[in-house]
């Protein structure tokens, strides 16, 4: 097998317009007007609003601009579904851009609710097991439950600690920036303001990895599962962890890659679990490319095999590697258990390690500093859970 190289690749899409009613121009009523939408969806998102915040959000929906009728497509996914009738008309307005903002909406509001209810569900569900724990008078029960109380803290207050590493030079930034806005700008000005902004961007994109691998972790994995072929799920996974990578500003040019899968390897997996668990393995791949990597070349192998009634998938790569003492915290598969990542704050090999069990299988990482790291997922063929 070849290696290739890979970068980022530019990509161009039509425009979505296909009315031409509206004139383009910009008008002070109007964007004003899509300020006053932005407010609405600022106190929404904070719960905060009245019958007549969201009936002013319905008049806003009719605007004439387009622009303004976006807006308000944008805020529906903090409308509750019960509240949202009087916005269905966007779905099939005149204008793309407002359709497409309307069901994207709608689709991500349906599912945070039932993500909220299926959270008090499981909530509930486990303090009254807690709560019967208790009544059968366990001598062990007070124990367990303040480990288990401090473990969590430690966890909570790990997760603020390193939100606030992120948040806090975020908000450095975007200060300096509005600043700089605040006075006439010259071209020095302009190229401090757009290195203000890259700086507050990576930020807020290791923010939005953080909030995905916690969510992750903190879902059930699917019960359904469906024979997939391996080798093309190794390749979504890795096309999804370069455009991570890409959004964090790495530079993977000179990354060589393998990958060697037998046409027709299959295994009985939840698709989208299996894909999250490899994009973040091979993400740390990537990652673990350093200065102390510059002499030696840079390689990612991407690998699968069938052994035993079982499916075996390995992924290797040429970079720093750990030392003993962080390949045994490593191998504990605990949140927070890396901490030489440059981004993130260490759920993913933890989500990684659960969901791979819920499939019945086994996941094992073998490193040696200075030469680089394998992680191997042990799977069964068919699918059983363990």
């Amino acid at each position: 097998m070849s290696y290739e190289n890979n970068s980022p690749v530019a990509s161009s899409a039509p425009s979505p317009f296909d009315s031409s009613a509206d004139e383009v121009f910009t008008a002070p009523e109007w964007s004003a007007r899509i300020r006053e939408v932005e407010d609405i969806r600022e106190a929404l998102s904070r719960h905060c609003g009245d019958e007549g915040v969201l009936n002013r959000l319905a008049e806003l929906a009719g605007d004439p601009k387009w622009e303004v009728r976006k807006a308000v497509a944008e805020t529906l996914v903090h409308v509750l579904p019960d509240r949202q009738f009087p916005f269905m008309k966007l779905r099939d307005d005149s204008n793309a851009f407002v359709r497409s903002a309307a069901a994207s909406s709608l689709l991500r509001g349906s599912a945070i609710a039932e993500d909220c209810r299926r959270h008090r569900r499981v909530t509930l569900a486990a303090f009254g097991k807690v709560d019967r724990l208790r009544e059968r008078d366990i001598p062990e029960m007070d124990e367990m439950e303040k480990a288990f109380r401090r473990e969590f803290e430690i966890a909570l207050g790990d997760v603020g600690h390193d939100l606030r590493n992120v948040l806090t030079p975020l908000v450095s930034r975007l200060a300096s920036a509005m600043a700089i806005l605040q006075s006439p700008v010259d071209e020095k000005a302009r190229v401090s303001l757009l290195r203000f902004i890259g700086i507050a961007l990576e930020r807020a994109k290791i923010m939005q990895c953080t909030v995905e691998d916690i969510r992750d972790f903190s879902r059930a994995t699917p019960a359904q599962r469906r024979t997939e072929r391996l080798g093309d799920v190794l390749d979504q996974a890795h096309s999804i962890a370069l455009d991570a990578v890409h959004a964090l500003g790495m530079d993977t040019e000179g990354v060589e890659t393998r990958t060697d899968v037998p046409d027709g390897l299959c295994c009985r997996i939840s698709r989208h679990v299996m894909v999250r668990v490899l994009q973040n393995i091979i993400k740390n791949a990537y990652e673990s490319f350093d200065e102390s990597c510059a002499e030696r070349p840079r390689r990612i192998a991407m690998s699968a095999c069938q052994t035993d009634g079982f499916v075996r998938i390995a992924i290797s790569d040429t970079g720093r590697g750990m030392d003993e003492a962080e390949l045994a915290i490593i191998r504990r598969l605990r949140p927070r258990g890396s901490s030489k990542k440059s981004s993130g704050i260490g759920f993913g090999l933890a989500m990684a390690s659960a969901k791979v069990r819920d499939h019945g299988g086994t996941l094992e990482i073998d490193s040696e500093e200075g030469k680089g790291t394998t992680v191997t997922i042990t799977l069964p063929e068919k699918g059983e859970r363990a």
